[in-house]
């Protein structure tokens, strides 16, 4: 029965089905959500009976290497008869006789310390090696294990769990746990900071009502009044100060909305309820003033905030549902009425940035590069910047000849016209030099803005609104704007899951996770030989085997050692 329960076949079986089961566990999450994919495989009896079985096999075989690496008594394998030793991967057959303590003396001395009986021997070396497979069976047992007790103990506290619904525009400082009173009712736990949902988005299947995916853009406002933003999701979760918040559930407030469900918002929001029914969303559409190009439609939340659509660094607010404001982080860049009459420009800004002088620019097969110090032939290397995100870099020359020279298609260029003070006639990186750049419109060939820069230096460029370069087909979400508000759509409340997270539960998963990587690099870096023998009673002749986990060449060494032994007598 142990060597069943041992046996390499069925733990991997075993975790096999266990891999198996997640996979399915994970699709179920995906299609329905979280409550119902633990209540199905996660937390269901059969995943954690499956667990156990897995936890069962390991020990009993990680108790049968223990016994042989400890030595304890009966669990040296001394073979009993010769078919015992040719099941070993090497097998030698000496011609010549010799006696079962001849073969033990020679044995020890090649190997280390030897078992026999009756005619068998036995002897191993590098025991440390078998180790490895027990700390990495030690790690899958402690994964095991935490596995086991978090899920028994998810089936055991009071149904409901810890969650935080927000509604579009609200902010909470409390979340609701089962009551210790009363498990069956709900009771506010205070939180150390507040949450506010910005914006909740749903992604459905085609022609269903199965969601893909549902996000919520959440700010956090800390106890010192420090604020920061995040997007919570199905795939990643919220983690705060010892915190965790997860996208477990959503309820859109259409006509179709659960009756207990509208009960439970309306006692927990009162008017706050009422008026996120009435306010709702506003189907927002952005039309670009000078090409004409209409982004995707964008939604948001009265007070609340949306990501622009194709900038991700930009937020557009409705603080009232008549007029918008969009942000890059907290600062203001551009606000407007929701009507279709012209707005601030979304973005826009130019800038450039000189990284490098070259006093005599050569290019050879190792690219860009200077010959000596010389002012002779000097170049700068500058990066053309909008919004602050690179767009290219390009080089200017100061040769009359080269001045038309460009690497690369940028719709602003460069031309280097002198440099201060005029009369350096060699410079060394940290010298203070001031490189005067005059900067072009490259479709109509128009100068649009000069400075004098330093290398290093990140200077604005002053680019008109009625600049061809200012309409790039590639950035369609910058430039003046016009928002107007194309119809309304249900507003929606999102279900965060809370956990705090223990450090000590942390710490040891994190020990888990150690031995089982550990265990594969002690196995896999060490060797262990493992050498056994028979010699006939009646004829004495010896046979000899042996297997080796880990290099192999020692084992076929050490039993060419110990034949020539017993062949020289």
């Amino acid at each position: 029965m142990l060597r069943t329960l041992a046996s390499v076949k069925l733990g991997v079986t075993l975790l096999l089905l266990l891999a198996l089961a997640t996979i399915v566990g994970t699709f179920v999450e995906s299609v329905y959500d979280t409550a119902t994919a633990q209540r199905l495989i996660y937390h269901s009896i059969w995943f954690i009976a499956l667990m156990a079985a897995t936890a069962v096999n390991l020990t009993v075989s990680t108790w049968e290497i223990l016994r042989r690496v400890l030595n304890v008594p009966g669990s040296r394998p001394v073979p009993d008869s010769e078919t015992v030793v040719r099941t070993m991967p090497r097998v030698r057959e000496l011609a010549m006789p010799s006696t079962p303590e001849r073969v033990a003396a020679v044995i020890e001395r090649h190997v280390g310390h030897v078992s026999a009986r009756n005619g068998g021997v036995f002897a191993q070396r590098g025991i440390a090696q078998r180790w490895g497979v027990i700390v990495t069976h030690a790690g899958i047992l402690l994964l095991l294990a935490g596995g086991i007790a978090l899920t028994l103990m998810a089936r055991v506290s009071p149904p409901g769990g810890r969650m935080i619904w927000l509604g579009e525009g609200m902010t909470r400082d409390w979340y609701l746990a089962p009551s210790p009173e009363n498990p069956r009712f709900s009771a506010e736990v205070p939180m150390p900071f507040t949450l506010r949902l910005h914006d909740f988005d749903a992604d459905f299947f085609p022609n269903t009502n199965v969601p893909r995916r549902f996000t919520s853009f959440v700010e956090l406002t800390a106890p010192d009044g420090s604020r920061s933003f995040h997007t919570v999701n199905m795939n990643v979760a919220l983690r705060w100060r010892g915190w965790k918040f997860s996208q477990a559930s959503y309820a859109i407030l259409n006509s179709g909305l659960e009756p207990g469900m509208r009960d439970f918002f309306l006692r927990m929001d009162r008017d706050r309820f009422a008026d996120l029914i009435r306010r709702g969303r506003l189907a927002i559409r952005l039309t670009d003033t000078r090409t004409g190009a209409v982004l995707p439609d964008l939604d948001a939340g009265v007070g609340a905030r949306a990501s622009v659509p194709l900038n991700d660094d930009l937020t557009f607010e409705t603080p009232d549902g008549l007029s918008f404001l969009v942000r890059r982080g907290e600062e203001v860049i551009g606000s407007g009425p929701l009507g279709g009459l012209e707005s601030t420009a979304l973005g826009g800004s130019w800038s450039a940035r000189v990284e490098a002088l070259y006093p005599n620019y050569r290019r050879g097969a190792a690219g860009h590069s200077t010959e000596g110090d010389a002012m002779t032939n000097p170049a700068v290397r500058w990066t053309l910047l909008r919004d602050g995100v690179a767009l290219g870099s390009d080089l200017a020359f100061s040769a009359e000849s080269f001045r038309a020279m460009h690497f690369t298609d940028l719709p602003i260029q460069a031309q280097f016209e002198g440099y201060e003070p005029a009369d350096l006639a060699e410079w060394r990186e940290g010298d203070e030099i001031a490189l005067r750049l005059r900067f072009t419109d490259e479709s109509t060939d128009q100068t649009v803005a000069t400075a004098m820069a330093r290398v290093g230096e990140v200077f604005d460029l002053d680019v008109g609104d009625d600049s061809p370069a200012q309409a790039m087909p590639d950035q369609p979400a910058v430039g003046p704007h016009t928002a107007q508000i194309v119809g309304t759509m249900p507003a929606a409340y999102s279900g965060l899951s809370v956990m705090r997270e223990s450090m000590r539960i942390k710490i040891f998963f994190y020990v888990a996770f150690l031995l089982f990587l550990g265990g594969p690099l002690m196995a896999f870096s060490l060797t262990h030989l493992r050498v056994m023998a028979w010699v006939d009673p009646s004829t004495g002749r010896v046979t000899l085997g042996g297997r080796a986990r880990g290099n192999r060449l020692r084992l076929d060494a050490a039993l060419d050692r110990i034949a020539d032994d017993l062949a020289q007598g």
